[in-house]
């Protein structure tokens, strides 16, 4: 039997104020909860500090700076233990004062040893629009990411040392996609390789279809919301085996650090890139 909706449940969000997957996703479940409960969303942290100041019935947050006597749902996204030794301590008392936490992946679950912790993958509404193969010379390449993290931020400067190498041998046309506190270290990489700095994108299923190809590099990651966007899009999808990626991609997606050429030569055929979508 259905649950009868709860118009008098209130639910305050407190979400990253940064654009970023973690934001994306929580006014997402803003949206999930809105036709049956009040949802307020706080958009900066003295806006959050004035709607904990009434009585709620419910927080739910990503992130771990709230205080409430409330019930408390904490969902975790990253793994903030190796991410950031700043926020760690908080995040440690936010598992402690939380009712129930959730995670994305059981690779996350795992790595941060929360047996008890509610494994509720990613999820996205779909924009309905589809990538579909182009005729034609040359690989439109997409490298994409926030740069706000160490990790990521080294992977795509990596990646794009090694795009550099091959752009003229394989006919590679380059664009990097992204932001972040970070994306100064990328820029430099992305013109030490002539590949274009596109900056902040907002359309990412407009963006995926003018290239070819998405490729993404991280040596720290878990259920990156890109490449589920990326997936639901269909364009075909290069990346390095790290966090959950090797369980949220094809096989044929995952690329360790001698194949790269090869698949990319791969995926200057047509019929490849759209087998792989």
């Amino acid at each position: 039997m259905a649950t009868p909706p709860r118009p008098d449940l209130e639910v305050l969000l407190a979400l990253p104020f940064r654009p970023g997957g973690a934001r994306a996703w929580g006014l997402g479940l803003q949206t999930a909860l809105a036709p049956e409960v009040r949802v307020a969303v706080a958009g900066s942290p003295a806006q959050m500090m004035r709607l904990l100041a009434p009585r709620c019935d419910l927080l739910h947050t990503a992130v771990p700076f709230v205080r409430t006597r409330r019930p408390l749902v904490a969902t975790i996204h990253g793994d903030f233990r190796s991410e950031s030794r700043l926020y760690r301590g908080s995040y440690e008392s936010l598992l402690r004062r939380a009712e129930a936490v959730t995670v994305p992946s059981r690779f996350l679950q795992e790595r941060l040893n929360l047996p008890d912790a509610l494994v509720i993958p990613n999820g996205l509404e779909d924009p309905g629009l589809r990538w579909s193969p182009r005729d034609g010379d040359g690989l439109r390449v997409l490298v994409a990411s926030k740069f706000a993290f160490p990790g990521k931020t080294q992977g795509s400067v990596d990646l794009l040392a090694r795009l550099g190498a091959l752009r003229e041998r394989l006919g590679l046309s380059v664009e990097v996609a992204g932001g972040g506190p970070l994306e100064a270290q990328v820029r430099a990489a992305a013109e030490s390789a002539e590949a274009r700095w596109l900056g902040w994108q907002n359309d990412l299923p407009a963006l995926f279809a003018r290239h070819d190809v998405l490729l993404y590099r991280s040596y720290l990651d878990n259920q990156p919301l890109l490449l589920l966007q990326a997936m639901l899009a269909g364009i075909p999808v290069l990346a390095n085996p790290v966090g959950d990626l090797p369980a949220m991609l094809p096989r044929e997606s995952i690329v360790e650090d001698g194949d790269l050429e090869a698949r990319l030569a791969e995926l200057r055929d047509p019929a490849e890139r759209e087998r792989l979508s």
